[in-house]
């Protein structure tokens, strides 16, 4: 009797392991897109008007473009001139972990490191969204021998403004003519 009692205990905790748990999202990341080195916009720097006959200075601030529909549900969000490597093979991963959206992006070079640095978009869109705001974190998980995994914006998007820029990372002038079109 008491190894029946043993073995329907043990069956029980079986049984219901996982019950009860609020586990993380899978990959929610639809419509991706990724460009080739230069970004989406015909892979060219903007350049800025000049001020007082200076020379044209080169745009490439690195930008968190957002963009939400309320009719459909669907948040798109852009990471605009992200700074990799030339020759990574890159995507995107969106999951949703404890009521915040993390949005990766990741640069594999395991493939092999060709010496350059590229400026490149990343789109993805997140379907469902209901919220008149979310938590957001993006990051980026470059791979080469190990995976560093960085953050590099965290913060709330207000929905209820439909759409929004956020400057991450500001480069401007000599930094950007250093990134091949």
């Amino acid at each position: 009797m008491k190894s029946f009692f043993i073995c329907f205990v043990a069956l029980i905790l079986v049984f219901s392991a996982g019950c009860g748990e609020t586990a993380d999202s899978g990959d929610l990341a639809e419509d991706i897109e990724i460009s080739d080195c230069g970004g989406f916009e015909s892979g060219i720097v903007t350049k800025l008007p000049p001020e007082n006959d200076e020379d044209p200075v080169a745009e490439c601030d690195q930008l968190l473009i957002w963009n939400y529909d309320d009719s459909t549900d669907v948040l798109k969000i852009v990471n605009s001139k992200v700074q990799l490597n030339c020759c990574g093979v890159h995507d995107v991963s969106i999951t949703l972990e404890n009521g915040e959206y993390i949005y990766t992006m990741l640069d594999d070079q395991t493939k092999g490191n060709c010496g350059c640095d590229c400026l490149f978009d990343f789109s993805a869109n997140i379907s469902d969204v209901t919220e008149n705001t979310v938590k957001l974190t993006v990051k980026l998980s470059v791979e080469i021998e190990n995976t560093d995994v960085s953050d590099v914006w965290s913060g709330t998007l207000d929905l209820t403004k439909k759409n929004g820029t956020v400057v991450v990372r500001e480069r401007t002038g000599d930094d950007c003519s250093y990134y091949p079109n």
